[in-house]
């Protein structure tokens, strides 16, 4: 059996625990704060480099809006203000989630949430999903100063969990996380929930579903060793071939 001093697992908050119900909300909170500002919208290849980062840090390293520390922070709480306005309180757990937790739980195993989202917002969506009480360590942006592609966040998850990096298995779904998490040492399986498998290859393993994995899965991607695709299938691929 694996015993939780030897394993741990950390989740992102949206698009892996909870379902993204709207893409394009990123890109719009970003376009009402640009024209509310009157800055110039940020190109498709500037916002796919600042999904995931920590919101201050995408102002001033990557759009370059502002140097001045007061100025960066002023519109960072507004982009989540406007985050919060636009994305509303419902959240909807994904499919597989729960069974997942619960088999963690029955295994011993720390569980972690870790996301550049306020302590608030994601304490708020974990209890608007029935999620209480599963989480040994809760990582919001206010434990963390620097963002993705940096490893800090997952860092500071370790440290609370008290677990060595080699033994944490970061799930996420984008390359930035595969690239954080694998900086911090830690091992990072792709949640495919809002891109197609084929470009999460960084990763160690790809799933569409937490689900898919087992506790022997979880501790053969700890060792390094490669695992096959199991469980429920993954129909991302499909989802991107057939939309209109």
């Amino acid at each position: 059996m694996v015993t939780g001093n030897r394993l741990g697992v950390i989740l992102e908050w949206e698009g892996v625990a909870v379902e993204v119900d709207d893409p394009d909300l990123e890109p719009r909170v970003w376009y009402v704060l640009s024209l509310e500002e009157a800055k110039s919208f940020p190109s498709d290849a500037v916002l796919k480099k600042i999904e995931g980062m920590r919101t201050d840090q995408a102002i001033s390293e990557i759009l370059r809006w502002s140097e001045d520390p007061e100025e960066i922070q002023r519109l960072a709480a507004r982009k989540e203000l406007i985050y919060q306005t636009l994305r509303g309180g419902y959240y909807k757990l994904r499919p597989g989630v729960l069974d997942f937790l619960n088999t963690l739980v029955d295994f011993d195993i720390p569980i972690a949430i870790a996301a550049p989202r306020s302590r608030m917002i994601l304490e708020e969506g974990i209890k608007t999903v029935g999620l209480q009480g599963y989480f040994d360590a809760i990582v919001a942006l206010e434990y963390f100063c620097q963002g993705k592609p940096d490893g800090e966040m997952f860092e500071v998850v370790v440290e609370l969990l008290g677990l060595e990096p080699a033994v944490c298995i970061v799930f996420g779904n984008s390359n930035l996380t595969t690239e954080s998490a694998h900086i911090a040492g830690m091992r990072c399986v792709a949640v495919a929930s809002q891109h197609p498998s084929y470009e999460l290859q960084a990763a160690n393993h790809v799933v569409r579903w937490l689900d898919q994995l087992s506790i022997v899965d979880l501790q053969r991607i700890v060792n390094g060793e490669a695992i096959g695709r199991g469980g429920r299938e993954s129909d991302m691929d499909m989802e991107i071939v057939f939309e209109e």
